[in-house]
């Protein structure tokens, strides 16, 4: 059944800018309870506890179920081999909740658990396919899609290798950013190409507006000397610019509102690079600190790493 699912995609360059099929059909139910956590009213680890917690998704990427008493919604897409961005809304009997996310991120561990993210509102919650083949549905998409891989032994590929920075600048003055402030800009450049997202859910490259929600964007093309500083990734991509817009493209057409925690540039940032790479950014976002769980450890961001190259050391943390 997996394989018929993949049958119509191959691995080969010519297909790199296609949507994935959604691969997460059928029922999950919740794993990990103690490491739920949001910050919307009640206690989501009681939620992950509850008999009636279940989600079930289709073929196409809509899910559906109770978690605790409220009952959610869900849209997901492929946007790698088990990674995925998604959206929800929440109702209780026949009242739709004015709790709503557009900026999920989900990922399938090696284990086959499903990690749900939504930062905008400091979700985190793990999930067990039913039948236990969520490890399956991992091996499957990677060898259907080994291209997707950054570490593909193809020749192709690897004559195509395009490295991948991480560029950032701090929103406020030089003394916000030196006490560590969480307000920092990110975008992605990959070789000479920039892509990144303005405040105006706009996706803006080397050679301008590449995708936009709204007609009312300033023309501005991308480059390095805009940003404070960059950090060099040791992933790689062979995903050519023309893939890349294509992806942008897709993505605003489904995250047409910016927020201040997400979708915002950081979102994009962590798609886009997800869509490159086929893994999960390694930095919290600015969401992920602010609303993370009190006296848990978060990841930091990408300006205090020891090889960040700084283009204006006054944007510096201390």
């Amino acid at each position: 059944m997996l394989k018929a699912m993949f049958k119509t995609y191959t691995a080969d360059t010519s297909s790199a800018s296609q949507e994935l099929p959604f691969d997460l059909a059928g029922e999950w139910l919740p794993a990990r309870h103690d490491e739920w956590y949001n910050r919307l009213p009640g206690k989501h680890s009681q939620r992950a506890r509850s008999s009636s917690t279940k989600m079930t998704y289709d073929s196409s990427g809509n899910g559906s179920g109770w978690v605790g008493e409220v009952y959610v919604n869900v849209r997901a897409r492929s946007i790698a081999p088990g990674r995925y961005n998604a959206k929800f809304n929440v109702r209780v009997s026949s009242k739709t909740l004015p709790w709503a996310g557009n900026d999920g991120h989900l990922t399938l561990l090696e284990d086959g658990t499903l990690q749900v993210q939504y930062p905008s509102h400091g979700i985190r919650e793990y999930w067990r396919r039913a039948d236990g083949c969520g490890a399956q549905i991992l091996r499957q998409a990677r060898e259907q899609y080994p291209a997707c891989n950054s570490t593909s032994n193809d020749a192709e590929v690897q004559t195509n290798q395009r490295a991948i920075k991480l560029v950032f600048r701090h929103f406020g003055d030089s003394v916000g950013a030196k006490k560590g402030g969480f307000l920092w800009h990110w975008g992605l450049s990959v070789s000479d190409s920039i892509y990144e997202v303005n405040g105006a859910m706009a996706v803006m490259g080397p050679n301008g507006i590449v995708a936009a929600s709204s007609p009312l964007i300033k023309l501005v093309r991308t480059n390095l000397r805009q940003f404070h500083g960059y950090l060099d990734l040791p992933q790689i991509t062979y995903r050519t610019d023309e893939d890349i817009e294509k992806f942008s493209r897709r993505w605003v057409k489904h995250h047409p509102v910016y927020k201040a925690l997400g979708p915002n540039c950081q979102t994009y940032a962590e798609d886009l690079f997800t869509f490159l790479t086929g893994e999960d950014l390694p930095f919290a976002k600015t969401a992920d600190r602010v609303v993370g769980p009190s006296g848990s450890k978060v990841l930091q961001g990408p300006e205090v790493d020891p090889s960040a190259v700084w283009l204006d050391s006054s944007k510096r943390p201390a």
